[in-house]
């Protein structure tokens, strides 16, 4: 690692690494670990929203409609956070 501010440089070796950066995942590729694909290819609509209203009539949890004509998520993103997507 370097030390940005004075530059110095230091060795580190860690018991784990997590990579939290999605599906390019540097840390993946860096350390050779597949990805596995499920081939899902369909186009797919995120919305990230902000509730004027916390007690809408949404789902309290984290919820995944698996409906062929409709599939969808609700996800909840703390107490006015709100994501749905849909294909």
């Amino acid at each position: 690692m370097r030390d940005k501010t004075s530059g110095e440089r230091t060795r580190r070796a860690p018991r784990y690494v997590v990579g939290c950066d999605g599906a390019n995942s540097f840390v993946r590729r860096r350390l050779g670990v597949a990805l596995e694909d499920l081939d899902f290819d369909e186009p797919w609509l995120v919305v990230d929203m902000i509730l004027e209203d916390p007690g809408a009539p949404l789902p309290e949890t984290n919820i995944q409609f698996c409906d062929p004509a409709r599939p969808r998520t609700h996800m909840c993103a703390g107490l006015t956070g709100y994501d749905a997507g849909s294909s």
